[in-house]
């Protein structure tokens, strides 16, 4: 049977949550591996929440989307009419995206839902969406390649904890 682990978590900047376990007799204070994380304790949601939000800010950060132009097409072609105006778009192409939480019984999906992060994802799980807080007022709040990373930094978070997702992206 697995111990029961005391709470609050204590968190390493930059790392997944580590618990303090309660000390028997004789044993001495020490932090509790990821791995033993996974096997004896359940996990404090929120914390595992904000570090997977960090590396998906982290992540979306880093991203640099291909820029495109946009303008009046020639007839029903692909080429673009130079007569006509044309529109510089810095954050490529328009779309969104959010990562999908296979097990929408999870705990995890549980706390999400319970705190109205995200919702239910029409082919089951439970959907979070990937919302980049550094440019949520910026021209960049629509880029769909900024969305992906989010959503791939923060997936990569929740699968290191043993959380089974996903990251689902579309166009706009």
């Amino acid at each position: 049977m697995a111990r029961r682990v005391r709470f609050p978590a204590t968190l390493e900047p930059g790392n997944v949550p580590v618990m303090i376990p309660r000390r028997s007799a004789g044993e001495s204070e020490r932090q509790m591996s990821t791995t033993e994380i996974q096997g004896r304790a359940a996990l404090n949601y929120a914390a595992v929440f904000r570090i997977a939000s960090e590396e998906g800010e982290a992540a979306s950060r880093e991203a640099r989307p291909t820029p495109m132009v946009v303008g009046n097409a020639v007839g029903l072609s692909d080429r673009i009419d130079p007569a006509g105006p044309l529109y510089y778009v810095a954050g490529g192409a328009c779309g969104f995206a959010g990562v999908v939480i296979k097990d929408g019984r999870s705990g995890f999906a549980r706390y999400c839902r319970t705190n109205r992060i995200g919702h239910r994802n029409y082919y089951g799980g439970h959907y979070v969406p990937a919302r980049p807080q550094w440019c949520a007022n910026s021209q960049l709040s629509q880029s769909l390649e900024i969305a992906e990373a989010y959503g791939r930094g923060f997936a990569e978070a929740l699968r290191r904890l043993g959380i089974d997702c996903y990251v689902s992206s579309r166009m706009d």
